[in-house]
């Protein structure tokens, strides 16, 4: 983790406020479950903290607290990240060993092969996919942010091809997780619509179950969420919830109760300990043959 030197700020009583439940939330979620957190993450976190109010000028203010905090090393720069933006650039190697010892970390055994169903996970909001994923791929299920009303091509493209191979002979179960406002009331239909025009035009194996697992009123009311003032055209000024209102451990572990209920656990255990041994044959493979092939051409030539 970087280290940036502490210098001196006089902060304010709601400043500090800000500042050390900022910290606590990141060095949670970094530390227990080795995931960065947004800025839009920690704004609904002091809300529901009754830290700050839910405005512009709320999220504004925890932007340009954050930021300072972290420029005058009250928090680290690793444990917040920003979604929006992500860099293009190519993996480098050392060598040949470097290359394969790499690849050998990033296998992974078909745990899919034996389960009655494949499941896979629509979540509206890009930026909390590196949240749900952090727990989807502790079982392999596929991940798709949807911005909102999926793009047909995601559907016809990404989530058919994944679901032919993956799941040709599994049952298909799709969990759904929006925002509790009207908009995201109908995503399920969005997507019960594309499925159903692959299902009659493409060929495409019929989902036998489509589960909106989040944001429901029960969940509103259980984790007790801060509504959002929103004025809609036809509807006036309706309260809203939106998915960033969870704290990202409830989250997960609402993501995980649902992926569970549709796994055979003790098959997937079993496949995960056949994956440990796998990887160890690899590793073995690895070492004797790259020890073999310099032998045979010498390191120098390399």
């Amino acid at each position: 983790m970087e280290k940036v030197r502490r210098k001196k700020w006089n902060m304010k009583p709601k400043t500090r406020r800000i500042v050390s439940e900022a910290y606590k939330l990141c060095k949670e979620m970094n530390e227990t479950y080795g995931q960065r957190v947004s800025v839009r993450q920690i704004y609904y976190f002091l809300f529901a903290k009754g830290v700050i109010q839910l405005s512009d000028s709320g999220y504004r203010q925890v932007s340009y607290v954050t930021t300072k905090a972290r420029k005058r090393g009250f928090i680290p720069f690793s444990w917040i990240e920003d979604r929006s933006r992500s860099p293009l650039w190519e993996m480098l190697y050392e060598n040949v060993e470097h290359f394969l010892n790499l690849t050998k970390a990033r296998y992974k055994r078909n745990t899919w092969s034996k389960q009655e169903n494949f499941v896979i996970v629509l979540v509206e909001k890009e930026a909390l996919a590196p949240i749900v994923w952090g727990i989807a791929k502790e079982y392999n299920v596929p991940v798709f942010p949807t911005k909102g009303f999926s793009s047909w091509s995601m559907f016809v493209r990404d989530i058919r091809q994944l679901t032919d191979y993956f799941g040709k002979n599994n049952s298909l179960v799709v969990l759904v997780l929006s925002d509790l406002d009207p908009s995201g009331k109908h995503i399920n239909n969005d997507y019960i619509n594309k499925f159903e025009f692959m299902v009659k035009e493409l060929g495409f194996k019929k989902p036998d179950a489509i589960e909106r697992v989040a944001l429901t009123e029960r969940q509103v009311n259980k984790y007790n969420l801060p509504p959002r003032k929103k004025k809609y055209k036809n509807k006036g000024i309706l309260n809203i919830w939106e998915l960033d209102a969870l704290n990202p451990k409830d989250l997960r572990s609402i993501v995980k109760e649902a992926i569970e209920k549709y796994l055979d656990l003790e098959q997937l255990h079993e496949d995960l300990e056949a994956e440990a041994r796998e990887i160890e044959k690899l590793q073995f493979l690895i070492d004797i043959g790259i020890e073999t092939y310099l032998n045979s051409i010498g390191e120098e030539r390399l």
